[in-house]
């Protein structure tokens, strides 16, 4: 009676096998892309830039529109790179690349503040006008930062791995 049924059970199973087509097999969804960028930070005093998101463990290449960077540290969360404004580009896409794939490239903005500062300085001879311009660069990813990105571990950025933060009014100092 067991070997009747398994028989049956069995030849049951070959038939909806063989009667399935080929083309109708559903195939399993494909692994999340190994380099993926999440968000870009830069540390403007070390000139080097933070990329955030998944890469293999395996070191790669990281280029700015086309532009090789030189790799500081490579890990699967963070890749830390030189990106100084002394190169021909200091701004545009940002891809990284393995030997089996490359991310989606990811935009690092530059926004470039003009500070002008006038002031008369009155005297005998008449009045001379003082004029201070600055010139202020500020790189970054101009997005939001992701929830799972945990940018202030990088200690370079924050000192002593906190941030003091001073104002004065009034004669009263808040630290």
């Amino acid at each position: 009676m067991k070997n009747t049924l398994f028989v049956a059970l069995s030849t049951l199973i070959l038939l909806c096998l063989s009667a399935c087509e080929k083309d109708k097999i559903i195939d399993p969804p494909p692994p999340p892309p190994t380099n993926r960028i999440d968000y870009l930070l830069v540390d403007e005093w070390n000139a080097q830039l933070l990329i955030y998101g998944k890469f293999p463990d395996t070191k790669g290449s990281v280029t700015i529109d086309n532009e090789q960077l030189s790799i500081k540290t490579w890990s699967g969360p963070l890749i830390i790179c030189d990106v100084p404004y002394t190169n021909a580009v200091d701004y545009g896409d940002i891809v990284v690349h393995s030997s089996d794939t490359k991310s989606a490239p990811r935009r690092l903005y530059k926004w470039t503040i003009d500070v002008v500062s006038k002031r008369p300085h009155v005297g005998l001879g008449g009045t001379i006008m003082e004029e201070a311009v600055c010139q202020v660069f500020i790189r970054g990813d101009a997005k939001a930062v992701p929830t799972h990105v945990f940018t202030a571990g990088y200690d370079e950025l924050f000192p002593g791995w906190y941030c003091k933060i001073q104002c004065r009014w009034n004669d009263w100092l808040f630290l």
